[in-house]
């Protein structure tokens, strides 16, 4: 009885100790997109990007919120549309569990 209860606990650990590992290698991404009167965005375009390669794209919610996003450890690039108005894009750090939050101000066309 004990080799059997034995060989459950090692299962159990090992399999618990992978888990743990590939969270490690994710991280989250949030945000919030606002206007330069700083009122919330809904409808936003964001784009996540990594080199040349478009990772995800989401839409802000009503609040102007957009996701929490799932990513594997790395660097992005976050880039926000929204009719009449732009954003430059951003350079983001995702690594381990940690939430971002990102605030992304956009400006209006045509303004610098």
């Amino acid at each position: 009885m004990a080799r059997p209860l034995a060989l459950l606990f090692s299962f159990l650990f090992c399999t618990l100790a992978s888990i743990s590992v590939a969270a490690a290698q994710t991280g989250m991404l949030q945000g919030t997109v606002r206007d330069p009167q700083d009122r919330v965005v809904a409808g936003a375009r964001v784009t996540v990007a990594t080199g040349t390669t478009i990772v995800t794209t989401v839409t802000t919610r009503g609040n102007g919120q957009f996701g929490p996003i799932a990513l594997p450890n790395g660097d992005y690039e976050v880039s926000v549309t929204a009719p009449s108005l732009l954003a430059p894009a951003k350079s983001v750090n995702v690594s381990g569990a940690v939430d971002m939050a990102i605030k992304l101000n956009l400006s209006a066309v045509g303004t610098t």
